[in-house]
């Protein structure tokens, strides 16, 4: 049942686009862009997972497909990451809605979608180049001698670029956590395995 997917979707749209709270979020560029912005994303890639699932292939067969869309709402979201266009959207209420509308549809909506299609090593891969991506982006922003969003105070741009290492330290530590721990079991299951071989 997919009603879940589509009701959390779309408590996340309005907690990030309900006026009051849309105003809240863009009054500082951290909370503009680490967290209005997942929440839009978020709602896009629910309803993205829920079209998966409900259309399930097998997978590897539109892999192609997948990686496409995929790779087409990682360039939309460079996009709404440069700096210019991030000041346009906390200016401008139309330019904020194509915001709204092209992450949700564009980069959300792909992502849900998108990932169900392709493989693990798919999936590795992209994941270990959007971390690298976040730490080089925050290293930017943490270190830009001037105010990249003049929409903003630069020490909201050293904020948010250490928001963002932190966030791929976090992913990286939790990545390195599971695979460490899957190692573990990995290790267990094949000594089990010997011990009832050596069994009489």
């Amino acid at each position: 049942m997919q009603d879940w997917r589509i009701a959390l979707a779309l408590a996340f749209l309005a907690a990030a686009t309900v006026p009051s709270a849309a105003a809240f979020w863009k009054s500082s560029l951290p909370l503009h862009v680490l967290v209005q912005y997942p929440l839009i994303l978020g709602a896009g890639v629910l309803c993205g997972a829920a079209v998966a699932r409900r259309r399930p292939h097998k997978q590897g067969k539109l892999r192609l497909e997948g990686l496409a869309a995929v790779l087409l709402g990682c360039f939309v979201l460079s996009f709404w990451m440069v700096p210019r266009w991030v000041d346009a959207a906390a200016l401008d209420a139309w330019i904020d809605a194509a915001k709204v509308a092209s992450l949700v549809l564009l980069v959300g909506l792909l992502w849900g979608w998108g990932w169900y299609q392709i493989g693990p090593l798919d999936r590795g891969f992209l994941v270990a180049n959007g971390i690298s991506m976040l730490f080089a982006l925050g290293i930017l922003y943490r270190s830009a001698p001037v105010r990249l969003c003049n929409a903003y105070l630069l020490d909201e741009q050293s904020d948010l670029g250490r928001g963002m290492i932190a966030i791929a330290g976090v992913a990286t530590s939790m990545i390195a956590a599971r695979v460490m721990a899957g190692d573990g079991m990995r290790s267990q299951r094949i000594d089990m395995r010997e011990q009832a071989q050596t069994k009489p």
